[in-house]
């Protein structure tokens, strides 16, 4: 697959945008039948609105019932989903545990973690799937915090169906922009892992 191409080369003539609205998506259906993708969604443009903020975005996730999580993938902008499917799981857990020996847990000089949530530049909040920061001097005091301010070394995105495009378009394009050293795209159906350094 090719590589994302950065929001910021996506046509300069279009570096200048403004919010103006907000779309909201209706499951009117246009006589489709199930499945088939015909007219499944309608888009209705609303007044515009004020944006809600960091903080104001920050308690609607926090309110999500449990087994859910969100994201603020740009100003006013919320992904809510559930937690990782089995097989998703999975591989995060076992990628944990491979990562054992370099891990502070393991006398390494690296501190990993999965799901944790991270500021982003531009008041953005993501949950990686995996993330680690290299911590030679042993302070780990930055992972009381929730969440994260510290930008992490090492990130690893476990793509799913639901959240792959967001992780290609919109979030790797960011870590790069924070100074992320490493990102891994891992692929659990197409057992491919793509590096991004």
């Amino acid at each position: 697959p090719e590589p994302p191409v950065p929001m910021s080369a996506r046509g300069a003539e279009r570096s200048t945008w403004n919010i103006v609205g907000r779309l909201k998506l209706g499951r009117r259906s246009f006589g489709g039948r199930a499945g088939s993708g015909e007219g499944a969604y309608t888009l209705r443009m609303g007044a515009a609105t004020k944006l809600q903020t960091f903080d104001e975005l920050y308690a609607l996730i926090a309110a999500l019932p449990e087994g859910q999580h969100g994201e603020i993938l740009g100003p006013g902008w919320v992904r809510t989903m559930s937690r990782p499917s089995g097989r998703h799981a999975s591989f995060a857990r076992g990628a944990l545990r491979a990562f054992g020996e370099i891990d502070t847990k393991g006398g390494g000089d690296w501190w990993i973690d999965a799901e944790r949530e991270m500021i982003f530049d531009g008041g953005k909040l993501y949950v990686p799937d995996l993330a680690g920061w290299l911590v030679g001097d042993g302070d780990l005091s930055f992972t009381d915090e929730i969440p994260l301010t510290r930008t992490p070394d090492w990130i690893g995105e476990i793509l799913s169906r639901s959240t792959q495009r967001a992780d290609r378009a919109i979030k790797l394009p960011t870590y790069a922009q924070a100074g992320v050293s490493h990102v891994w795209i891992i692929d659990v159906d197409a057992e491919t892992i793509e590096v991004y350094a």
